[in-house]
């Protein structure tokens, strides 16, 4: 009686009295040691472009009777893999490069596509069809308890959690990440610091509006509404706008160039003038030249005045003239009933807008009544009128 063999791995069945003197041997290599290929049998399978039959032979090794198959090499178009039309089960690994696929199908069946490059599956079939757990991809899967990783954890798009749920670093979840469904928060508890590093570092709006710029050995900025206002720089600081504090702190003795006095000049008169109805120049005048574009001048005038009423009341007016340029009013001396012996004082910050000489006047009239400046009746010396320049520096 001859040899048959078996219908899923082809394992011989030697017939009754056959194969005197052998059949040992015939058992071992036909039937043992292709069960030990069957149960853990590797093997490696070539491909790149033309499609490849897995080889099939009864009673000898063959690629198909392999638990353990692995696809290799680079793949210069899509390949088809076609296994025996028999039951069995496989572990198959895709261990090949180049953008195509492998599809696996059953002699005579359906193909369906292998698993992803680098990656392994297992497959059942049935002769007909192909059946897969695809390890890649895992859907809805769900742990109770906890799940403990060696190595590297991929992720093919996103980490999905909910409000509330706590990502956890270090031994003693020193730093956690979290939305507790108000405010996204990031706690550091461990005893070291929470460092952010990077060439540069900004922190932006959820619309993508500048808040903060750090720049390595460069500056740090501070935005308002996307406008740069705070800036540090090799020597200090750079503010944008206006500073205000509701203290300062030291005796200010090391600052430069806050609110500081270039220089002052004055000059006085005490010669009588009497006042029309018109303006018209006073004897007050005194011309500085300013050191920088943007300094101003503070102008004081301290002017002794005679005023007597007549049917009204007395009343003289002043304003200021920055060389030909009318600064508009600045003071005014009156009484009611009677002479008045006053002396007004008025002042006027002024930003010339250049490094030049710019000469400064009063301009005076009266209103009502009799006015003079520095009427003969006045005391010598006491009496003077003067004007003070003083150029400031900010």
């Amino acid at each position: 009686m001859a040899s048959t063999y078996t219908s899923r791995i082809r394992l011989e069945k030697q017939g009754d009295g056959e194969n005197p003197n052998s059949w040992g041997l015939i058992l071992n290599q036909n039937v043992i040691d292709l069960i030990d290929e069957a149960i853990s049998g590797y093997e490696v399978v070539s491909v790149s472009s033309v499609a490849v039959s897995l080889t099939t032979i009864n009673g000898a090794t063959d690629q198909a009777r392999n638990f353990g198959l692995s696809f290799a090499g680079e793949l210069t178009a899509d390949v088809t893999v076609t296994f025996p039309a028999q039951e069995k089960i496989y572990f198959v690994n895709n261990a090949t490069s180049g953008a195509f696929n492998i599809f696996l199908k059953p002699f005579g069946g359906t193909a369906v596509t292998a698993t992803g490059q680098g990656t392994s599956t297992i497959i059942a079939t049935d002769g007909s069809t192909i059946n897969q757990v695809a390890f890649e991809e895992v859907n809805n899967l769900t742990i109770t308890t906890s799940l403990a990783v060696s190595g590297e954890t991929t992720l093919a798009s996103h980490l999905n959690m909910g409000d509330g749920d706590i990502i956890k670093l270090g031994d003693s979840a020193d730093l956690t990440i979290q939305h507790d469904g108000s405010n996204s928060v990031i706690t550091d508890s461990g005893t070291g610091s929470l460092l952010l590093r990077g060439e540069d570092v900004a922190i932006q709006s959820d619309d993508g509006q500048s808040m903060a710029t750090f720049t390595k050995d460069g500056a740090t900025t501070l935005f308002y509404d996307d406008s740069a206002k705070l800036a540090t720089n090799t020597g200090g600081v750079t503010v944008t706008g206006i500073v205000s504090a509701t203290s300062f702190a030291g005796d200010g003795t090391t600052l430069s160039n806050v609110g500081k006095t270039v220089q002052v000049l004055q000059s006085n008169q005490a010669s009588a003038l009497g006042l029309g109805t018109s303006y018209a120049t006073t004897n007050l005048s005194q011309a500085i030249t300013t050191s920088s574009a943007t300094n101003k001048v503070l102008v004081q005038f301290n002017v002794y005045t005679d005023t007597r009423s007549d049917a009204t009341v007395g009343k003289a007016v002043f304003k200021l003239y920055r060389d030909a340029t009318d600064l508009g009013y600045i003071g005014s001396a009156a009484c009611d009933g009677g002479r008045l012996h006053t002396m007004v004082s008025m002042q006027y910050l002024d930003t010339p807008g250049s490094a030049a000489t710019h000469t400064y006047t009063l301009y005076a009239k009266k209103e009502n009544g009799s006015v003079d400046l520095h009427d003969s009746d006045m005391i010598a010396e006491a009496s003077k009128s003067f004007i003070t320049c003083t150029e400031l520096t900010y």
